[in-house]
């Protein structure tokens, strides 16, 4: 499920928060990550995929974080999403792209 949900934040027509909050979770928790479903969905090595996925979310505003995603988290939440998740989202999948837990 997890490694799906990582094709999906750049398989969509736009990128979605709900999926970088859901990928940030996934690897929050050291969930594994199926390499061979990444590389075959996307066409291209696992790295050079998260290298993509890093690109795009370093260019994201903070507070666009919360687009889609406010009316569903409580004020706890709202406050990490607003102020960490970019942050804590490209840390962890840098570790997975030099680390990649599979």
């Amino acid at each position: 499920m997890f490694s799906h949900k990582l094709c999906a934040l750049l398989d969509r027509r736009s990128l979605t928060n709900r999926d970088i909050f859901d990928c940030w979770f996934f690897m929050n928790r050291q969930t594994t990550v199926n390499q061979a479903i990444i590389e075959q969905r996307m066409g291209k090595p696992l790295a050079d995929y998260l290298q993509d996925c890093i690109d795009t979310i370093e260019n994201l505003p903070d507070k666009s974080l919360l687009d889609g995603l406010g009316e569903l988290v409580n004020q706890e939440l709202k406050t990490f999403i607003r102020n960490k998740l970019r942050f804590e989202i490209l840390t962890l999948l840098r570790f997975y792209q030099a680390f990649p837990i599979t």
